[in-house]
């Protein structure tokens, strides 16, 4: 599948080993947010998201590109969460 992001055309396949039940909820979690607001982020409806969260279905291809991208944000979050908490303990 092909992708146009950024007028940059991006080869993405969808992994078979991907477990997106689990990246669903880290996302989620990481940044606070219910699952109605991750169907509406994701362009899906909410029995849909949840269906993915639950892993009763794997998103399409376009959709798991987004999950993609939203997991690459959360981890970054989350390194920038612990990295901060390092800096805090070194200074107290």
């Amino acid at each position: 599948m092909k992708i146009k992001r950024n007028n940059n055309i991006i080869d993405f396949e969808l992994p078979s080993n991907v477990d997106f039940a689990e990246i669903c909820k880290f996302i989620r979690k990481t940044f606070n947010v219910t699952q109605k607001t991750m169907a509406e982020k994701l362009n899906t409806n909410l029995a849909t998201y949840q269906s993915w969260e639950y892993g009763i279905y794997v998103p399409s291809d376009i959709s798991a590109f987004k999950i993609a991208l939203l997991y690459e944000h959360a981890l970054l979050k989350t390194n920038e969460s612990i990295y901060k908490a390092k800096q805090d303990k070194e200074v107290a």
